[in-house]
């Protein structure tokens, strides 16, 4: 029997906090019945609705998909792209003290206390220094075929995954929309190197419209490559956009030792009180003490 092993997209699972529940913050009234060091008290206080959102989407995942083996794979600096094309992301440079700054600054405040946290999990971390997530979330899964293999992410990236071990059980599930992708009828590599990617700074060689018939149509494609600034810039995009594979000696494991003893420790002087409680508690723990090993 095969066992299901989870990938998750780290960061990308991370960011999900933004958007789910959390602690709630104070309504105007009631900050309008505060004292003023009660309100300084409340502006001082370091939020961490990020962590207690990750942590909640986390259980309720193991709980929904029941794995044997679970890795959370970290970023890495993938500085062959940028050699390759130096302005590759360098949309997500923000200036220095503005408000995207200081968002930014507070979402890897919290990543580096999950980072901490998750180790108490047994979940096994896994970071290639020199490489992209998600070219260590490939390399895995590629390892792992012939098991059964279910990859976290809302990253379309991903889909050249699930194209590329068609012949395997890989599956790509959103967690954002809470269910599994399914893959295109064309190349996806082909159709994301004619279309570029905005969000990695990637520029577009035709829309998205034209990129797609090119990428169902082979012919039509030879033809639009036959142009040679055409054929310039789709080589580009191809290999900042195509997946790699790590070599097995650049992928770093950072082993768990589970302790939830700490980790509620932790969850307490957070004041994360709907976590602590009973029943929740008890739920956290058998979700994880009774699937992963």
């Amino acid at each position: 029997m095969k066992d299901l092993v989870l990938i998750i997209d780290g960061l990308n699972f991370i960011y999900r906090g933004l958007l789910a529940f959390g602690k709630s913050k104070p309504s105007d009234e009631e900050l309008a019945a505060m004292t003023l060091e009660q309100r300084e008290e409340l502006e001082n206080k370091l939020d961490y609705t990020i962590v207690f959102n990750f942590f909640r989407n986390l259980r309720s995942l193991i709980e929904n998909f029941e794995p044997s083996k679970c890795f959370f794979i970290l970023e890495g600096r993938p500085e062959f792209r940028k050699k390759l094309f130096p302005d590759y992301k360098k949309n997500r440079l923000v200036k220095e003290g503005s408000s995207q700054e200081k968002s930014k600054r507070n979402i890897m405040r919290q990543a580096d206390l999950i980072y901490k946290l998750i180790s108490l999990l047994p979940i096994t971390m896994v970071r290639a220094a020199a490489y992209e997530a998600d070219d260590v979330i490939y390399t895995l899964a590629n390892d792992l075929k012939d098991e059964k293999v279910i990859i976290v992410s809302s990253d379309s990236d991903m889909i050249q995954i699930i194209q590329n071990l068609s012949a395997y059980d890989v599956r790509l599930f959103n967690p954002r929309l809470k269910e599994f992708i399914q893959s295109p009828e064309y190349v996806y590599l082909v159709w994301k190197s004619i279309a570029g990617d905005k969000s990695d700074n990637i520029p577009s060689v035709a829309s998205a419209k034209k990129a797609e018939l090119f990428a169902q149509d082979s012919s039509k494609l030879k033809e639009f490559l036959a142009n040679e600034e055409n054929r310039a810039n789709f080589s580009l995009n191809k290999e900042l956009i195509e997946l790699k594979l790590v070599p097995a000696d650049q992928l770093e494991f950072t082993e768990y030792k589970t302790d939830f003893n700490a980790l509620f420790d932790e969850f307490f002087k957070l004041e994360f009180t709907s976590l602590v409680k009973e029943p929740y508690k008890e739920k956290f723990i058998q979700t994880f003490a009774d699937n992963l090993i």
